[in-house]
């Protein structure tokens, strides 16, 4: 009888260790589950609040920069309004007292009084942005001047030539020695007509773009069939027949004055369908700084960002 309760005694705490055991194991698991549930829900905060302070960040960049370009603006239209032109240097702005500089905050400054209407430019910049405005806006947009050290991370650039995709019709654009101009999918299409009195200034269509001497320009066209691209007083590559092909061109001006720019045929006679589109001149001197104008393939890249490398009026280009 001893030996039987000596047998279940063991058998009864050997159950409630193996209990014990278990519920242990039990326990220390869950411990664990909760803390990977704890970790995971520090890590959705931790990004939440990384996400939401950079965009506070982002916001205060955007506040501080647009701020001082306003009041600068002020500043440089009181000047303007005292003396009729902008002052020479943001040290002589505000009446001679200067701009305020502000921590971490960088300003360009460009002018030029030279026109009738004088104008400016104006960039802010941080590490983070930077934002322009410029003379006659009622606010800032994101960019840099031309020229500007805010890391050369835009450029303001114009397109001389308007309606150059031919969506507004071509009845804006003159002929001279050429058939009816018609637009058949956003292409100018004509076909010379009658003897040409010179090969440089007939059978074409054209616009007339205003240059100045020593200054550079960037020109772009597609052309279709037997002819060019033309620029009064320059010449450009031919194109193959019945074939598309894009040209480009880097001209320095060789005179003050308004030039026919537009495509040609490049035929004397027996006269075949000439197509042109996109058609694109910038004055590069203006854009970005005399002795700083790109090249023209350095321009062919930039021009990559834009649809078909054309654009009409005025944009940012991203450098």
């Amino acid at each position: 009888m001893a030996l039987v309760l000596t047998l279940y005694y063991r058998q009864t705490l050997a159950s409630k260790g193996a209990s014990l055991f278990s519920k242990k194991q039990s326990q220390r698991a869950f411990t664990i589950v909760e803390l990977l549930v704890v970790i995971v829900v520090i890590a959705v905060l931790a990004v939440i609040t990384i996400v939401a302070y950079n965009g506070i960040q982002n916001r205060a960049t955007v506040s501080l920069l647009t701020a001082k370009l306003s009041m600068t603006a002020k500043a440089l239209e009181a000047d303007r309004a005292v003396n009729n032109i902008y002052p020479s240097s943001l040290a002589t702005a505000n009446n001679g007292a200067g701009i305020a500089t502000d921590q971490g905050v960088t300003l360009d400054y460009t002018y030029d009084n030279s026109g009738t209407e004088p104008v400016f430019c104006l960039t802010a910049y941080n590490n983070r942005a930077s934002y322009t405005i410029r003379s006659g806006s009622a606010s800032a947009t994101e960019g840099a001047c031309a020229g500007s050290t805010a890391g050369g991370l835009y450029v303001p650039l114009t397109n001389l030539v308007s309606n150059g995709d031919f969506s507004g019709g071509a009845a804006d654009w003159p002929t001279s020695n050429s058939g009816p101009v018609a637009v058949v999918d956003g292409a100018a299409v004509f076909t010379p007509i009658g003897s040409p009195a010179s090969t440089t200034t007939s059978h074409h269509i054209y616009k007339s773009v205003p240059l100045v001497t020593g200054q550079v320009y960037y020109l772009r066209a597609d052309v279709y069939g037997s002819a060019r691209m033309s620029l009064t007083s320059y010449t450009y590559p031919s194109n193959a027949a019945n074939t598309w092909g894009s040209y480009s061109a880097r001209q320095v001006a060789t005179v003050t004055a308004s030039r026919a720019f537009g495509v040609r045929s490049t035929l004397a006679s027996a006269w075949t369908e000439v197509r042109c589109k996109n058609l694109l001149i910038i004055n590069l001197t203006t854009a970005f700084g005399a002795g700083n104008e790109p090249s023209a393939a350095q321009m062919d890249a930039i021009m990559q960002q834009f649809p078909d490398r054309w654009f009409n009026g005025s944009v940012s280009a991203k450098l």
